[in-house]
């Protein structure tokens, strides 16, 4: 991977990791829709608008899943999809639909790049991993 540099939002009192990257129908060559999500290490899995699920022609891949977050206990379908950014490969990953028009990038994505925050700069960078993988095992 490429050293990436991406800039906070600007403006905002309380910066966002935000990212645009791509989301595919892994059923279908070609069918993808850019997309804006925020980097969520707090979230165990992934949130994309259901509606840009939908229009991919994604359909739910089990039942609806209990998850907890702030808002307490809701029930969000999965589907499986793929994610990319930057040319970096996609990932399959399973993400859950919900009603809001931003996507959540949670660790089930995140926890396959080292991503760098610099505050003073107001960036945040996806870097090499200093580790070898196969000490991990």
């Amino acid at each position: 991977m490429n050293y990436l540099e991406h800039p906070y939002d600007p403006g905002r009192v309380s910066p966002r990791l935000s990212l645009d990257f791509v989301i595919e129908n892994p059923q279908v060559e070609g069918m993808s829709k850019p997309c804006r999500g925020i980097l969520d290490t707090g979230s165990e899995v992934t949130f994309i608008p259901e509606d840009c699920l939908l229009r991919l022609g994604l359909s739910t891949i089990g039942s609806p899943a209990e998850i907890r977050g702030l808002g307490g206990v809701k029930k969000y379908y999965p589907y499986a999809a793929e994610i990319g950014f930057d040319g970096n490969p996609n990932k399959l990953v399973e993400v859950y639909g919900w009603q809001y028009n931003y996507a959540l990038l949670g660790m089930d994505w995140l926890e396959e790049y080292c991503v760098q925050l610099d505050g003073p700069c107001g960036a945040f960078r996806f870097m090499e991993s200093r580790c070898d993988s196969s000490e991990e095992e």
